[in-house]
């Protein structure tokens, strides 16, 4: 929804439902997958089944937002925002989860055992899950600032800009498995055009407040955030983002924090600890058709560089069993095989010759 054009004060409530198509996807089995076994405190290599599953049924989804957006000054662009999302599905088309005691118990035909019961086969297509309902609350503010700027950027120099936290610009779905990267990971960052530049900063804290499966009717509920069904979903994220452009120059800054999770087996399985995790992204860019050179040098109209930096201090998240060692599939190197990645790119964008202004015309004006 858009941002309100008068007044401080806005309260949003909007409602959704829709289904989604079941999977079709070609099965496949694949040996030799190493896996960890929530029963009986080991990694197993065995077979894995994946692919498609022609039997599940469309999902049934509805979602309650509330939002409330403050600006408490007129000659300021700061915001107050808070944003409360309940979502509840029946039905719901989920990927398989960790193979622990309880979700083994609720699907039975999904594991296979030989006669040390050691786990040798596990199913992993996508199932219907009877009940998930979440809450979360997200807060925070964004705010921005224009900067002059005594030189006009030509017409392909400048980058869009969006805010970060307002309604309507691009955002990153919270909670996404963990890690932000860089890039495009909030939204475009930039100079406007002749309005020379701009800095901006937001910080943003995602609340989870309930997060529970019910698996199936005959079994129990399970609290997400405590650890069952083999899940690592983390209660609090912190993001925050903040740019400066000018003179067609920048750089933008991304963070988010994670709080630490743990995989936890209601029937007395093993279980495992993961760490805090922060990731931070830089990203520097120059549009060279916004420097003075560029009237000297046609082919720098439009051109931009641009170096991004994800996981600037190569964080990795540190997965532990109770007995302090890490599993080998949950080795720092296979949940993250990248790590810090560097990236140059070159952009150029080809405009009219008409625009360029011939040698010597600023002269003689």
């Amino acid at each position: 929804m858009r941002a309100p054009q008068e007044g401080k004060y806005h309260l949003r409530r909007s409602a959704s439902r829709w289904l989604q198509p079941p999977c079709l996807e070609p099965e496949t089995i694949t040996p030799g997958v190493r896996v960890f076994d929530f029963t009986r405190g080991e990694t197993v290599e065995l077979t894995r089944i994946e692919g498609g599953n022609p039997d599940l049924l469309a999902d049934n989804r509805r979602v309650l937002k509330l939002g409330l957006t403050i600006r408490p000054f007129d000659e300021t662009d700061f915001m107050l925002r808070a944003d409360y999302t309940r979502t509840h599905l029946r039905d719901e088309i989920a990927n398989f989860p960790s193979p622990t005691p309880e979700i083994e118990a609720a699907f039975p035909g999904r594991f296979v055992r030989d006669a040390s019961d050691r786990l040798i086969q596990v199913d992993v297509r996508p199932v219907n899950f009877a009940r998930h309902d979440r809450d979360e609350l997200r807060w925070g503010f964004n705010y921005s600032r224009a900067l002059r700027n005594n030189r006009a950027l030509s017409a392909g120099g400048a980058e869009g800009r969006a805010q970060f936290g307002r309604p309507g610009a691009e955002e990153r779905p919270p909670g996404d498995g963990g890690r932000a990267r860089g890039g495009r990971a909030f939204g475009g960052w930039g100079g406007s055009g002749r309005g020379g530049g701009n800095l901006q900063l937001a910080v943003f804290h995602t609340w989870r407040l309930q997060d529970e499966v019910l698996v199936r009717a005959a079994f129990p509920l399970l609290a997400l955030l405590d650890g069952a069904s083999g899940s690592m979903s983390p209660r609090h994220l912190v993001d925050l983002q903040a740019g400066v452009s000018r003179n067609g120059l920048g750089g933008r800054l991304t963070a988010r924090w994670q709080q630490g999770s743990r995989l936890e087996s209601a029937l007395g399985g093993a279980g495992l600890r993961f760490s805090d995790l922060t990731t931070v992204n830089l990203r520097l860019f120059a549009d060279l058709g916004g420097r003075p050179r560029a009237r000297r040098n046609p082919w720098m109209r439009g051109a931009r560089v641009s170096l991004s930096v994800d996981n600037l201090f190569d964080e990795q998240v540190d997965v532990r069993e109770p007995t302090g060692l890490v599993p080998i599939n949950f080795q720092p190197d296979l949940l993250d095989p990248l790590g810090r990645t560097v990236r140059l790119s070159v952009r150029q964008v080809f405009l009219p010759r008409r625009g360029v202004p011939p040698p010597g015309a600023r002269d003689r004006n």
